[in-house]
Formats: structure tokens, sequence, C-alpha cells
């Protein structure tokens, strides 16, 4: 018996894939779960039920694996997933032969599972005073997360690696308000390059909502402009001919007199 009691204390395989699973709602209509670890071998049939509400309920299809996670999608309505709504999740259990009834994972609550959907038409444009930012979040204003996102913008020369250090290399900015733009400054970026740039949203940190940062957006390009000569003539040309604009208007209205 002495020898049995460390098999009996082990957590079955189920009760460990319920604390490898990460499941998350955006709020607007995908609920998805992270398999952290090693995945089973086999796909799994997951699907996810909401506590309160009609028509709470998807199955979750393999949307992503690899050999240290594997992640689980579905779409459906979330109208219902307000502060104390809750959701759990049907794990299959993970043994041989015949199948076993499914482990319930849960209950996760909504609001302290938040994963926003990632931002999408990231834009920017160059002008004399520098590099204009901006994205959609995808948040109408009356939705429940509008107001609650911060954004982390990452930047990189065309070849390079992401890397979190800043610099004219490629860096990382936080815009620590729910407002989709940033303006980044001539210096910060080198010019005559081409840049490759992503933005993400999380929660703020003063929000009532908690949860993890969404994926990075679709990466959108930007070519700065040269230095130097050529670079002085693309700043200075639209001053020149803004000087010969106020030129001409000053005398014209001498002409008129």
């Amino acid at each position: 018996l002495l020898l049995l009691l460390p098999l009996l204390l082990q957590p079955s395989r189920s009760e460990a894939a319920c604390r490898s699973l990460a499941c998350f709602v955006d709020y607007l209509q995908t609920l998805s779960c992270t398999w952290d670890g090693a995945p089973p071998a086999e796909p799994q049939r997951l699907s996810a039920a909401w506590a309160d509400g009609p028509g709470g309920f998807c199955d979750l299809l393999p949307a992503f694996r690899n050999g240290s996670h594997a992640r689980y999608t579905c779409k459906a309505e979330q109208k219902l997933c307000v502060s104390r709504d809750t959701f759990a999740v049907r794990v299959p259990k993970l043994s041989r032969g015949a199948p076993a009834a499914p482990r319930e994972c849960g209950p996760f609550r909504c609001h302290e599972n938040v994963k926003p959907q990632p931002p999408f038409n990231l834009t920017a444009t160059a002008s004399p005073g520098g590099y204009n930012l901006s994205w959609e979040s995808g948040y109408p204003a009356n939705d429940y997360l509008n107001g609650q996102l911060q954004y982390q913008l990452r930047y990189r020369q065309k070849g390079r690696a992401w890397s979190p250090a800043g610099g004219p290399a490629g860096g990382q900015k936080l815009v620590l308000q729910d407002t989709p733009t940033l303006w980044l400054l001539p210096q910060e970026l080198e010019g005559g390059m081409e840049y490759e740039l992503q933005v993400r949203a999380g929660l703020m940190d003063s929000s009532h909502y908690k949860g993890t940062w969404s994926d990075w957006s679709p990466p959108s390009s930007l070519r700065t402009p040269p230095r130097g000569p050529a670079g002085a003539r693309w700043v200075v040309m639209p001053l020149l001919a803004f000087s010969v604009l106020v030129t001409l208007v000053a005398f014209l209205c001498k002409q008129q007199r």
C-alpha cells in the first residue's frame, strides 16, 4: 500500500490537462484555448459552454499546433459574457481503449480571462515632422472593452530580428491609453530604410478586466525618406512651394489695391 500511495496521489492525466489549459474570450465572438506544455499526440475535441444564458455553446477546433502547445478556437456570441458570467471547457480524458467521460475544466470567469482581438488596418505615413501610425481595434463604442485597452507597437528594419531594445534598427513602444494612434519622431527611425511594423492590444493596468495580450496584427511596412542631400530636398521642396504660394498671394493682393 505504501508503494501504491505515490501513484494514488498523482493527478490524473485529465486533471493535468485542465492545469495546462488557458482559455480566453475577446468579448466579440472568439473563444480560444491554448494547451501549454506537450499537447496530446492526437488533436482533442474540446467544447465550451457558458454557465448562464441560452445558446452559449461551441466546439473548439484546432487552429495551431507545434511541439510545445496547441491552440483551439471557436466562434460564439458573447453578449452574455458580462462580468459575472463564466464558461467551462470539456476535455476528453486521455485514456486508451474505450472513450471515457470528458472532464470539465473551469469555471473560467469571462472578465478575468480576456484576450482582445488583434488590431488591424495598421497604416504608417511619413511627413517632414515624423511618422504617423494608426490602426483599428474592432471594438465599437458600446462594447465592454471600449476604453479599456492599451497598445504595444513593435518595429524592425526588414531582415532584422524583433528586439525590445529600441533604436533605429528596431524596438517597441507602448500606448498607455485606448487611442489607436502613435507618432514617431524622425530620429527614431533610420532614413532610407524599409521597416516592418505590428501592433497588439492588451488591457490597461487599471481596467476591471484582466487577461493577456492579443496576437500581433498583420504586418505593415514603411519606407522612410532618405537623409542627407536627398532627404533635405524632401523636406525643403514643400517649404519652398509654400513660400512661393505666399509670395504670389501677397503680390496679387497688392495689385488689387
